[in-house]
């Protein structure tokens, strides 16, 4: 890796940057924002419209719970979503990098950077937003950064 290399590719929660001195998060403009994915806000709207329409029908029981699932779904994905950014991690402290690719549709691909943080190992897992292409794209750039064994 050259002095002045800066490699980067997106995660799920925003973009990974490598330099020579560490990998650092950010929040990228795409998930910075508070909205709910819109395939968890219709099916969430779904659930809940069928919650109520079961009231109507009178099964009490499963028109709540299918209330609050409608309710709740949406509401954990938009906490997800606005997991905190992990901290820099010096490239000193970093001491091994897996691979696990994704197994559409199931399975999204990830790396866990396995890391020394005061004289503790710690692992911080970056999850790919998509498939096989993204995944390719950050197995690239971490090849180029030098954390990957060709």
């Amino acid at each position: 890796m050259s002095e002045n290399s800066e490699y980067q590719f997106q995660t799920q929660v925003g973009v990974c940057t490598i330099t020579p001195e560490q990998i650092s998060f950010a929040q990228s403009q795409a998930v910075s924002g508070a909205r709910v994915p819109k395939l968890h806000a219709v099916l969430g709207g779904l659930t809940f419209g069928f919650g109520v329409l079961t009231l109507l029908w009178g099964d009490l029981m499963l028109a709540l719970l299918l209330i609050v699932c409608g309710l709740v779904f949406p509401w954990l994905s938009l906490m997800k979503r606005q997991a905190p950014i992990p901290p820099p991690i010096p490239r000193q402290a970093i001491r091994k990098v897996e691979t696990h690719p994704p197994h559409p549709p199931l399975i999204r691909g990830y790396f866990a950077v396995w890391y020394e943080e005061n004289k503790m190992m710690r692992q911080l897992r970056l999850i790919l937003p998509g498939g096989a292409s993204e995944y390719d794209s950050a197995v690239q750039a971490l090849r180029a950064a030098g954390l990957l064994e060709s």
